[in-house]
């Protein structure tokens, strides 16, 4: 955290270190959704196609 706090003080703007920062951040995020979206639409085609395939529910521990 020092090094970020001497980086700080010396750049011109906050612009300048949160700019590249917040876009990182972004490209992550989107990143992370594409792919929570996508699992989540190949588990249901997954159950779907049990289900069509007349295949039997897993039993759930209790």
């Amino acid at each position: 955290t020092w090094l970020l706090v001497l980086y700080l003080r010396f750049s011109l703007e906050f612009g300048q270190t949160y700019g590249p920062l917040a876009g990182i951040i972004g490209i992550l995020l989107w990143a992370y959704l594409s792919s929570l979206a996508l699992f989540l639409g190949l588990a249901f085609a997954a159950q779907l196609e049990g289900v069509r395939a007349g295949l039997p529910s897993p039993v759930e521990d209790r």
